[in-house]
């Protein structure tokens, strides 16, 4: 495992929009997760400024996990692609 504070990301799957039989809006869903072993508000701060900067919207949650003995701070969102 990495030191703390870091950051892991995966793409969860895809949200197209269609109609017609033509695909008119790829999307892409992303979790987006920052481990750290206290509270990092200025961590979390930074995340979100690069989200919002590029307009992306976002859902957060904030789950302790007692085996590591660390937080998470969960990002989901989705990317439109061209």
């Amino acid at each position: 495992m990495p030191p703390l504070p870091y950051l892991v990301f995966w793409y969860d799957g895809r949200n197209d929009f269609m109609a017609d039989n033509t695909v008119y809006q790829k999307i892409v869903s992303v979790t987006l997760e920052l481990y750290s072993s206290r509270k990092d508000f200025w961590a979390e701060e930074r995340v979100e400024c690069v989200l919002e900067a590029n307009n992306i919207v976002y859902e957060k949650n904030e789950t302790y996990i007692a085996s590591e003995k660390m937080l998470e701070q969960v990002y989901e969102f989705e990317v439109l692609l061209e």
